[in-house]
């Protein structure tokens, strides 16, 4: 499951908000050629204007001087995205530790205290991240050791990373550059802070805003790179593939596979999304998107869907929660969100087939005391008959056998008790997914008190739309 702000909640949302650059998406293996002699010229004229001295605080204002290399890059974006900019950002090189250090105060500056907490307690109930995972330092650790590149829009600030190596001034850096700047100029004509920022409740809006974002300062990277060549749908397929699976060897097998997906989607996605509306009435239509963008990440991924902006299919009243239990927060579950889910456990061909069709989803997150327990409700389309079982059979399986526990029936649910994070089940209509998860502690000794029979009360009270 995804952590954007709402399915698990907040600290990929908040550092959403602070756009940063990936560092797969630079890999210059992946990059359109550049001309060699037009870099020449160009870092020789560069180096005829003021330079500022490297490591000089990052304090925003419209005379800000930059470096050789960022006034190349803006001259560069610029033209590759065909908007006018005012150059009214801070722009700094840091070392990796510093990028790491900016990252944790972003996110402890832009999220509530809680909102972290929350999204731990939904991943580990839904067994995507272990239940002993010190999750903060999990995902602000993955973050930090990923982005190349990161502007702040609260700031107006850029930073990129300089590892000490020959990478100043190199290709790599510039097209990181290129992209940074491309989201100071979505700031500087779109409002892209305000826009992404994070709201409880908004995740999925806000995810696909985001991904906008993304794709939007991706393709002008690309379009920079390649001098302004048309750039082919094999192309794009190939890269956001590539981006994708070189995401996964960085992070490794210390990362949950859901988590790392979630880092990269924005650019994957949002590449996709932003290139079929380039293809179709160039930046124009872009602008265009920025006035009236994708309401959900459905939306984002189905280019169809976002031009007959197709809404969200109505859900019944929120359920009670289990008894005893109070609310403790609860958001959407959008398609992007599901599938990232559902890639935890299945091969992600197959989860993407089961997400397609969403139609719209809620996560609630339940505490009593140390307890914590989870409900999960997802509805598809009429056009998407059997996606809910396959994925209740699909979550259900996988568990069963990673726990290497039986199965049991629960009236209308399919129940597996889990020794680390007690109960969980799910439930399947014609177009509804209901998962039920805990009641569960979360720190300290496991408490594995909690069966599918103390479950049994809370699922009668859920009911499954048959």
């Amino acid at each position: 499951m995804s952590a954007r702000g709402g399915f698990a909640a907040a600290a990929l949302g908040a550092v959403c908000a602070l756009v940063g650059c990936n560092g797969a998406a630079t890999d210059p293996q992946q990059l359109p050629p550049r001309s060699p002699a037009s870099d020449r010229a160009e870092h020789t004229e560069a180096a005829r204007r003021p330079s500022a001295d490297r490591g000089a605080p990052a304090t925003a204002t419209t005379t800000t001087t930059h470096s050789a290399a960022v006034l190349v890059a803006l001259e560069a974006a610029t033209q590759a995205r065909a908007l006018p900019s005012r150059a009214s950002f801070a722009s700094r090189r840091v070392s990796r530790a510093e990028m790491e250090r900016v990252v944790r105060e972003q996110v402890e500056r832009e999220l509530p205290p809680e909102a972290l907490a929350h999204e731990a307690a939904q991943q580990k109930l839904l067994s995507v991240v272990a239940r002993g995972e010190d999750y903060r330092e999990l995902v602000l650790g993955m973050i930090g050791a990923q982005v190349a590149g990161l502007y702040v829009p609260r700031d107006k600030a850029l930073y990129v990373v300089d590892d000490g190596s020959a990478n100043a001034g190199s290709t790599e850096e510039r097209t990181v550059l290129v992209h940074e700047i491309v989201h100071a100029i979505q700031d500087e004509h779109f409002d892209l802070g305000a826009r992404v920022r994070w709201r409880e409740g908004a995740s999925d809006e806000t995810a696909a805003i985001h991904a906008l974002g993304e794709g939007d300062a991706t393709l002008a990277m690309l379009l920079e790179t390649s001098r302004g060549e048309a750039i082919p749908k094999s192309f794009v397929d190939g890269f956001t593939s590539l981006m994708r699976e070189s995401n996964r060897r960085m992070v490794g097998d210390r990362v949950p596979q859901a988590l790392a997906d979630a880092l990269v989607d924005p650019y994957v996605e949002g590449m996709r999304f932003v290139w079929s509306l380039y293809a179709r009435g160039g930046w124009d239509a872009v602008n265009a998107a920025w006035r009236a963008p994708p309401e959900t990440t459905e939306q984002l991924l189905h280019l169809a869907k976002y031009d007959r902006r197709e809404p969200p299919l109505p859900l019944p009243k929120a359920s009670a929660p289990p008894a005893g239990f109070t609310v403790l927060t609860q958001g959407p579950v959008g398609e992007l969100d599901l599938r990232d889910w559902l890639g935890a456990f299945l091969p992600f061909d197959e989860a993407s087939a089961v997400a397609s069709g969403w139609g719209n989803g809620r996560v609630e997150l339940f505490g009593r005391g140390a307890e914590r327990a989870l409900r999960v409700h997802v509805r598809w389309d009429d056009d998407a008959p059997g996606n809910s079982a396959r994925a209740a059979r699909g979550l259900a399986g996988a568990l069963a056998e990673r726990y290497r526990t039986a199965k049991k029936k629960l009236g209308a649910f399919t129940c597996l008790e889990r020794a680390d994070m007690g109960p969980i089940a799910f439930g399947a209509g014609s177009r509804d997914l209901v998962v039920l998860a805990g009641p569960a502690t979360l720190e300290g000794p496991a408490s594995p008190s909690a069966t599918c029979a103390s479950l049994a009360a809370w699922a009668a009270r859920s009911k499954v739309r048959p």
